[in-house]
């Protein structure tokens, strides 16, 4: 046990990229981002209204259950009267003035998923960031359509899940199961009301708890580690995949007295394979090192 506790706390060390001590006082949280289409496709009618009118009432509908602990964020594309599309920033939960939001968009215009994809997940990163990696990500994609951005979802997709942000998808009352329905964490279609809160609903029940007392356990056992150990730990570990999607991410952090600059692929090159790889071959790298130092 206390060997996995050194391993472990290594790899969140290098992970939070701070003190053993500052991120454990960090509080944990679910955070989710919906993305809301308000294309003009979503003026046309379904069971229940228009699309639009039978999304605000599910949303609203599913607002009366989020935990008070979850944080919430709305982004909205192609509304034809909003000046800011983040009708609600990514934050903790007023009900209120989340209702109110909910409320604001009128339709309007195309269907740029995959830029919006990209934005709602690059909050989330930023997030994750300012949080020390604590807590779940999730996105969720409310839309009645296929992307006029196709090139843009489709490279954007897989690195957003590749980075540990969980994707859902609803299809609004689409003739077929929307492209991306086989390519995220859930899908569901959305026919009438009562579908449509139990998909929205389901984003929220199926958040990924956190596990406090392990991470405790394990910034505890390096806390309790020599200060010499502790900072090889804190030095030869990289920063995490917060970078924004699709972005070249930043230069590797060279070792005190090392030259030269280092520095990884585009992202969109298949860096973030190359990037976990090589935490992985860090982090074993620094457990010998412990074992060693603790022998």
């Amino acid at each position: 046990m206390r060997t996995t506790l050194l391993f472990l706390a290594g790899a969140l060390a290098c992970t939070f990229g701070s003190s053993p001590e500052a991120a454990a006082q960090a509080p944990v949280h679910d955070n989710v981002v919906i993305v809301l289409d308000a294309s003009g496709s979503m003026d046309q009618g379904m069971e229940g209204g228009k699309k639009m009118d039978v999304a605000k009432v599910a949303l609203r509908e599913a607002v009366k259950s989020i935990p008070a602990s979850t944080h919430v964020g709305l982004l909205v594309f192609s509304s034809s009267n909003l000046r800011d599309d983040w009708v609600y920033p990514l934050g903790p939960v007023d009900r209120d003035r989340l209702n109110q939001a909910i409320g604001l968009p009128d339709t309007g215009g195309g269907t740029p998923l995959g830029g919006y994809i990209k934005k709602g997940a690059d909050a989330l990163l930023a997030y994750r960031e300012a949080n020390f990696n604590y807590g779940a990500y999730k996105l969720l994609v409310v839309t009645d359509g296929e992307a006029t951005d196709g090139n843009l979802t489709n490279r954007y997709v897989p690195l957003v899940r590749a980075r540990g942000i969980t994707l859902d998808v609803i299809g609004v009352n689409m003739e077929r199961k929307h492209t991306l329905s086989q390519r995220v964490d859930h899908y569901a279609d959305a026919r009438n009301f009562t579908s449509f809160t139990a998909a929205v609903k389901h984003t929220f029940a199926e958040m990924a708890p956190a596990d406090q007392t392990a991470t405790d356990e394990a910034f505890a056992a390096l806390a309790g580690l020599d200060a010499g150990v502790v900072q090889v730990i804190l030095s030869c570990l990289t920063t995490p995949l917060n970078h924004p999607i699709g972005e070249d991410p930043p230069p590797l952090k060279q070792p005190p007295g090392e030259v030269g600059e280092g520095g990884l692929a585009p992202e969109g090159g298949g860096a973030d394979l190359f990037w976990m790889v090589l935490l992985g071959i860090l982090i074993m790298g620094v457990f010998m090192i412990v074992l060693v130092a603790k022998s």
